[in-house]
C-alpha cells in the first residue's frame, strides 16, 4: 500500500480505474485469479511431500483489492456482531471473555 501511495498520480488513477471496473463488471481479471504456488522445504531433507510449506504469489493488485474487500466486508460484520462475541474478532480476545465472567461472578 506505501508503495502506491508514494508512486504517481498516473498509477493510482490505473490502479482506482481497474477496481471500478471490477466492481461495475463484477468480474476479476483472469490473473488476479490465478497465483503461483511455491513450495518452500521446512528442512534440509526433502524426502517427504509434508516436509513442505507453500506460499502463493499473486498480483498485488489482486492483493489491495481483496483488503479494500474485505476491510468493507469486516466493517459491516462488526457492527452486527453481538458485544459479547469475542471469538476470532480483531481487538477481542476470550481472555477478556473470561474476565468478564470472573467479574460477573465474583458479584
Amino acid at each position: 500500500m506505501k508503495l502506491i501511495q508514494n508512486e504517481s498520480t498516473e498509477l493510482q488513477d490505473e490502479l482506482f480505474k481497474l477496481v471500478n471496473d471490477i466492481y461495475t463488471t463484477e468480474e476479476f481479471p483472469k490473473d488476479f485469479k490465478e497465483s503461483i504456488i511455491i513450495p518452500i522445504p521446512k528442512k534440509v531433507t526433502v524426502d517427504k511431500f509434508n516436509k513442505f510449506r507453500t506460499i502463493s504469489l499473486m498480483a498485488h493488485a489482486a492483493k489491495i483489492l481483496i483488503k479494500i474487500i474485505c476491510t468493507r466486508i469486516m466493517n459491516i460484520v462488526e457492527k452486527e456482531i453481538s458485544g459479547d462475541q469475542f471469538g476470532f474478532r480483531k481487538n477481542k480476545s476470550t481472555r477478556e471473555a473470561i474476565l468478564r465472567l470472573r467479574i460477573l461472578l465474583e458479584k
